[in-house]
């Protein structure tokens, strides 16, 4: 077992490596585990089975990850409402499609939330079991897709 002075010896050096790598401009590792700050509010279940007014206070990357797989007609109303997804973009998201310039938003309502992520200032990383989308500037640039 760790002796609590081994255990904090080790978080000071975590920290230190952490912050060590940020001023060498490293910041895709030191934002890995800035992922979860994506998703912040309610599951896609219960988001789901709100009604339209209490979909307003749905952060917005929460009900675009809810959309996926339910495609309930009123998160579509509100995604559409907030101008987050353009209507002749739905069929491609409904079929799970993928596109290059697509937005993170477009990208979670057809895919769901991201298994994992790595997040910088311009460049945005994330991992599904079905590829990795590489994003600039908050638009899809390269992606990998394993399905094709």
């Amino acid at each position: 077992m760790l002796s609590r002075k081994n255990v904090l010896m080790s978080a000071v050096l975590t920290f230190s490596l952490i912050c060590g790598l940020s001023i060498m401009g490293c910041n895709r590792i030191t934002n890995f585990w800035n992922a979860s700050l994506l998703f912040k509010g309610s599951s896609s279940r219960s988001i789901q089975g709100m009604s339209t007014q209490k979909l307003y206070s749905v952060q917005s990357n929460d009900l675009c990850a809810a959309y996926h797989g339910a495609m309930s007609p009123n998160i579509k109303e509100e995604l559409s409402r907030r101008g987050l997804v353009d209507n002749d973009q739905w069929v491609d998201i409904n079929k799970n499609e993928v596109w290059k310039g697509m937005t993170y938003c477009q990208l979670f309502a057809s895919l769901g939330k991201p298994s994992s992520a790595v997040i910088g200032d311009q460049f945005t990383e994330f991992h599904y079991s079905t590829g990795t989308y590489n994003f600039m500037n908050g638009e899809l640039a390269t992606y990998t897709d394993k399905k094709k």
